[in-house]
């Protein structure tokens, strides 16, 4: 093999490899980012449908109640949590909720990028449970 040419093509695995792994850790940070988004998501569907078996059995649990019940397992604000009307049809159980979480970026370098400030996500969650008669 010949000295000067691999003495002239030395730097160049280096050079190419600062230009894309910026681009890579972007990237994976942003999986960071979608990654706490699914968790609040699956948190949120977790707790609403134990709110629905919760009255399917015939407890009562109140709306606020469960504002609450949801505002505390996501760790986010009561008023950013709203639930629609649910209740009894056709001995059916029927829970939703919609709630804005707000989430600021991993890095400071996507912080650049998006903003300081954070970014709202809506989360929606629906559960429909049949009630069946105990006799």
């Amino acid at each position: 093999m010949n000295l000067k040419k691999i003495l002239t093509n030395a730097g160049q695995s280096t050079v190419e490899f600062a230009f894309m792994s910026i681009f890579f850790f972007i990237f994976v940070i942003g999986l960071f980012d979608m990654a706490r988004i699914c968790y609040y998501w699956v948190s949120l569907q977790y707790i609403v449908t134990e709110t629905a078996r919760d009255r399917s059995l015939g407890n009562d649990t109140t709306a606020l109640r469960t504002a609450d019940r949801i505002a505390g397992a996501l760790g986010i604000d009561p008023m950013d949590v709203t639930i629609t009307p649910f209740g009894n049809n056709n001995n059916f159980v029927q829970v939703q909720v919609k709630s804005k979480i707000e989430l600021n970026p991993v890095s400071s370098v996507v912080g650049e990028i998006v903003g300081h400030n954070g970014i709202m996500y809506d989360v929606f969650a629906q559960t429909v449970i049949r009630n069946e008669p105990l006799n």
